[in-house]
């Protein structure tokens, strides 16, 4: 019943009294039902959508035309609708009692109990409204094309419940011929943000990797006469909801009673075209009690999942939270948004000019972890795609800590954000490895930096080396030396014989 003790542009509008006497000295101020009025509302709000309801007709009047208040007489009659009547005779008096609302004689003639207060007349009627499902008729009812005044003309005289979709309070005046009601309705704030750790503040947007907690915060500011506050919250895909993390207090840092609120998930509230992922109504006299623009908050966290967009500096990609909030009969604030955005980058494993190696194997750290992926089953482009595994993953022996190049030499490694050490373990037989890893900064927009050089989009190029030919034993290493030795032998061999023969002589 959203518009149950909902205190919503409610006051009675009895019919103001036009003199049917042209003497401008008269004292004496009369009419009967035949005469019509205006009920006129200032500070109607652009698409907010009045009311009337018609629970008792005025008969005829007289009043001193001196009096400020237009004290006098007033004869209320019953409607004869069904509706109304039954509202009427619900809460009439009984011969010796005084609790209720009205009295009523020759089941006709209707007079008010002034030991009891209109506001709390207003909000049984709207209470009926509801309950009964009670109409009105087109004539009564008109929507505000814009901030300003409507007006409600040629009405029959009688005493008028006047109703806004906004459940504001109005506070109703009188002047000569017009009933003038002034909305003082204004619409509530609500503001979405998500803790940014770079910033070590609450702001618009953050970056995460996936597997990491994301924590929101959604302010609410009240304000003066708006009733049946739901909040509205939707989470797109890349995001799972911590429904234990939830935190509602006031900025005062004082709990909101749980009892004065409810969470559902998943589901339609208002005019959802689809389901939230949680709504949040609020009781109305918790929210009446509040003072203009006091603040609640609502805190609550949810974890950057394996369906995450993966920003792209070409075309972008955001992971948003939604929220608006409900409030009146339907009507609703702007849409606050969040984003939480998650990056990658991209290796290159070659050697000589860009020749791509196959079997290289990495390893990627974060504060001496090793980061665990799962091969995404789709490849992009050239690239060989490593997604960072979810905690589920983890724990199902889905994920792995190896990075291995393909026969292009190319990964793609995707949801991460912050620094890292990219470490090769293990490089293509034949080749030497890196010596020492690389750091690899990855920063807001998808910026990446290699070992403090300048950010870019680039990939990440990783180069090896092979080494040449060692000689071995038996090989033509050593024949050479056996060839040059013989050779010397027998030279030397050649020399000596000569000088025998040359003494012999």
């Amino acid at each position: 019943m959203k518009l149950i003790k909902k205190i919503a542009a409610i006051m009675f509008a009895f019919m103001m009294v036009f003199t049917l006497s042209s003497n401008v000295n008269a004292e004496t101020v009369s009419g009967d039902s035949t005469q019509t009025g205006t009920i006129k509302i200032t500070n109607a709000k652009k698409d907010h959508t009045y009311k009337l309801y018609k629970i008792l007709n005025l008969d005829s009047y007289s009043y001193d035309s001196t009096s400020a208040n237009r004290d006098g007489n007033y004869s209320y009659t019953l409607t004869g609708d069904a509706s109304w009547d039954a509202f009427v005779n619900k809460n009439k008096n009984a011969e010796g009692e005084n609790d209720k609302f009205f009295n009523v004689t020759d089941n006709k003639y209707v007079t008010f109990n002034k030991t009891k207060e209109a506001s709390d007349l207003a909000k049984a009627a709207m209470k009926y409204v509801t309950d009964e499902n009670v109409t009105t008729t087109t004539e009564l009812t008109k929507t505000a094309t814009e901030d300003g005044t409507l007006e409600f003309t040629g009405l029959k005289l009688g005493y008028y419940l006047v109703d806004s979709t906004a459940g504001a309070l109005c506070n109703l005046t009188t002047t000569n011929l017009t009933i003038n009601i002034q909305e003082k309705s204004e619409v509530p704030k609500v503001e979405k943000q998500v803790w940014c750790n770079d910033q070590n503040k609450y702001s618009n947007g953050n970056y995460a990797s996936i597997g990491d907690t994301v924590k929101f915060k959604t302010t609410i500011t009240k304000k003066s006469g708006a009733q049946n506050y739901i909040l509205h919250d939707t989470l797109s895909n890349g995001l799972t909801l911590s429904n234990s993390s939830f935190s509602v207090k006031k900025s005062d840092g004082t709990d909101v009673p749980e009892n004065k609120y409810k969470i559902t998930y998943n589901d339609k509230l208002g005019d959802d075209a689809v389901n939230c992922s949680f709504h949040i109504s609020f009781e109305n006299s918790y929210i009446e009690a509040l003072t203009d623009n006091e603040k609640i908050e609502v805190e609550y966290s949810a974890v950057l999942n394996e369906k995450a967009v993966i920003f792209d500096p070409t075309n972008g990609g955001t992971n948003d939270n939604t929220t608006f909030l409900q409030y009146g009969d339907n009507m609703k604030t702007t849409v606050s948004t969040t984003n939480t955005m998650t990056y990658y980058f991209k290796v290159f494993k070659y050697t000589g000019s860009n020749k791509p190696l196959a079997d290289a194997e990495f390893e990627l750290t974060q504060n001496g972890n090793k980061i665990k992926f799962v091969l995404d089953s789709t490849k992009d482009g050239m690239y060989k795609v490593y997604r960072k595994a979810t905690q589920e993953e983890i724990e199902a022996n889905k994920a792995t800590d190896k990075l291995i190049t393909d026969s292009d030499g190319k990964i793609k490694i995707c949801g991460i954000f912050g620094e890292y050490k990219l470490e090769e373990t293990k490089a293509p037989k034949g080749y030497n490895k890196l010596v020492s890893p690389y750091t690899i900064k990855v920063s807001d927009g998808g910026f990446v930096t290699v070992n403090n050089e300048k950010p870019s989009h680039n990939d990440v190029k990783v180069k090896n080396e092979s080494g040449s030919l060692l000689p071995s034993t038996g090989g033509m290493g050593t024949t050479l030396i056996y060839l040059i030795g013989g050779a010397l032998v027998l030279g030397s061999g050649f020399v000596l014989a000569n000088k025998k023969r040359a003494k012999a002589k």
